[in-house]
């Protein structure tokens, strides 16, 4: 049992004990930058690079602040390491209050660093991009600023709080659950002066953004509040309840719930834990909830626990952390050689080989820019790996992306392109790339799409002694060209869509199919109405709506308006 109270009898005492930490950090350092610069773009990071060859305020579905350091990395290095050096050195930063935290006397024990190197979340926000990993670099300093505030009550830590929970704000929204459950945890804050001056200066830091959301219709709100949900299932729950205990460590995760808090601070550590894991267990009722979206429980995790394990059960922490601290170091080895053939997904080994699968597309696209249907992730990799223009365009009605904030697709109305489909049609030619992944693909000149063409409801009224509606349709052209409405290359029309939501039916039906032609052209910066008649089943039970888009034969169809309510008697809007 010697092995499990001290591994390979390791001792920190000959070394100072404020050396201790440093060490560990440099050491860190080092074994991120290796692996930062030999461990292929994961497909996020590729989107995350993306947003930062164009730095705002704000993003489609993010705060600026990662695109921020993603851009002064790739002005220092090229490459992997570009995108990754900053992050790799925010996070080492946190890791070293973090140990702060922890004090010299835990500092001088084996178990914190085993804890720590065995963190699966941890261990993969350290070298792999997300807004996660600032926002967890950050949290540590924010909790080594508030354990200052709690024994000196000043306005240094006030200001130093504010400063960085300003930036966490700008890291990632989840930033407001830790500076909740640090409230609800010490409700005197709100009577203390010096917090107010806190919550002050985040917001005052924060307001570039507001008004960017404000500017830009606070897509990110109802992106995040609207878009994402896609309702309650079984297996979000149960996913989100298996995966956690691993990402989090089986020794850890348990310690919020049964450890005692001493003071204010450790109170402060278990109500952002255990309100954390409570706040996303009851957000999978409402849709998937991603495994590192707990990210904020980390720092407060390693602390609980490294107190906890200080004077007792060595044993069942190395009973529970070796086994995770050996699949991290298998992990690690294999995204930065692959070393070993493992199949992913159907056969595609996702984390090497993105150079040749962009190189390949590349070869069939020739100069022209490539069209992703429906495959964010793909679009920003191919154009890193390959030096060329990538976009990503969404058919659909809620899943937008920064692309169409950007006004790519007005970008390439009237050019050669070639469209890499999301499924399959009559007119691709399939590609095996390098890398194994499958791809078909379409070239086509003189590219048009409607995707996104606004089209308002401007009236609809019920049609007497008839399941049927009357409509009246704006559909807005904001481009600096006319839309003709032509047939494309393999004489297929552009059609108008009209698609009835009905809650009891589980499904939704396409009641309108109506071909547009040069007769229906609208001018550039102009609209045009369209009156139509959409036949109407009345919902046993529950709302019906309606929705309108189009079909251009090359993408899926587009939902290109609002959910509008039917009404099933009488008159609607206009």
């Amino acid at each position: 049992m010697r092995f499990f109270r001290n591994p390979a009898g390791l001792s920190l005492k000959a070394i100072p004990p404020q050396c201790v930490p440093l060490l560990f950090v440099l050491l860190y350092l080092l074994l991120n930058i290796v692996q930062a610069s030999l461990t292929t773009l994961t497909s996020d990071e590729g989107y995350y690079w993306y947003l930062s060859t164009n730095l705002d305020w704000g993003y489609y579905d993010h705060p600026p602040l990662l695109p921020f350091l993603i851009s002064m990395g790739c002005r220092l290095f090229p490459g992997e390491l570009g995108v990754r050096i900053v992050n790799v050195v925010f996070v080492c930063i946190g890791l070293f209050f973090l140990l702060k935290l922890l004090g010299d006397e835990i500092n001088r024990k084996f178990h914190p660093y085993l804890i720590i190197l065995s963190l699966p979340l941890f261990n993969y926000l350290t070298f792999i991009v997300f807004p996660d990993t600032p926002l967890v670099a950050l949290s540590a300093v924010f909790l080594y600023c508030y354990k200052r505030f709690l024994e000196k009550d000043d306005y240094a830590s006030g200001v130093s709080m504010g400063l960085v929970l300003g930036l966490m704000l700008y890291a990632k929204y989840h930033a407001i659950l830790l500076i909740l459950f640090v409230v609800l945890s010490n409700l005197s804050l709100l009577r203390n002066r010096k917090f107010m001056l806190t919550a002050g200066i985040a917001l005052v830091m924060f307001v570039p953004h507001l008004w960017w959301q404000y500017t830009h219709d606070f897509v990110s709100l109802k992106y995040h509040l609207v878009g994402r949900s896609s309702g309650f299932r079984i297996d979000f729950l149960t996913e989100f309840l298996g995966v956690q205990p691993l990402v989090l460590g089986p020794a850890l995760i348990f310690v919020p719930f049964i450890c005692k808090t001493k003071d204010a601070f450790e109170r402060a550590l278990k109500f952002i834990a255990i309100g954390t894991l409570s706040f996303f267990c009851v957000a999978t009722l409402k849709g998937y909830v991603q495994f590192h979206w707990t990210s904020i429980v980390v720092v407060p995790l390693v602390l609980l626990g490294c107190s906890y394990y200080a004077t007792r059960k060595k044993a069942l922490l190395c009973w529970l952390s070796v086994p995770l601290l050996v699949f991290v170091l298998f992990l690690r080895v294999y995204l930065a050689w692959g070393i070993i053939p493992v199949n992913t997904f159907n056969r595609v080994d996702y984390f090497h080989g993105r150079e040749q699968w962009a190189q390949d597309i590349r070869g069939v696209a020739g100069g022209n820019p490539v069209v992703f249907e429906s495959q964010l992730r793909e679009a920003p990799l191919y154009s890193f790996y390959s030096g060329m223009q990538g976009i990503a365009l969404y058919p659909g009605g809620n899943k937008k992306s920064e692309y169409e904030i950007r006004g790519a697709e007005d970008g390439i109305q009237g050019r050669d392109v070639t469209l890499v489909k999301y499924g399959r049609n009559r007119h691709c030619t399939r590609l095996v790339t390098r890398m194994g992944k499958e791809i078909n693909y379409v070239s086509i000149r003189h590219f048009v799409s409607y995707l996104d063409i606004r089209i308002n409801l401007k009236a609809i009224h019920k049609l007497p002694a008839q399941d049927a509606a009357g409509v009246r349709l704006e559909i807005v052209n904001h481009r600096d060209t006319p839309l003709t409405f032509a047939r494309d290359s393999y004489g297929e029309p552009v059609r108008l869509l009209c698609v009835l939501h009905r809650e009891d039916a589980g499904k939704d039906s396409t009641v309108l199919s109506q071909e547009l032609s040069a007769r229906d052209s609208i001018g550039a910066h102009a609209t045009r109405t369209i009156e139509a008649v959409i036949p109407l089943e009345k919902p046993d039970r529950g709302r019906c709506t309606v929705s309108f888009g189009f079909d251009d034969g090359e993408f899926a169809p587009s939902v290109n308006s609002e959910r509008y309510e039917v009404p099933l008697t009488g008159n609607g809007p206009g």
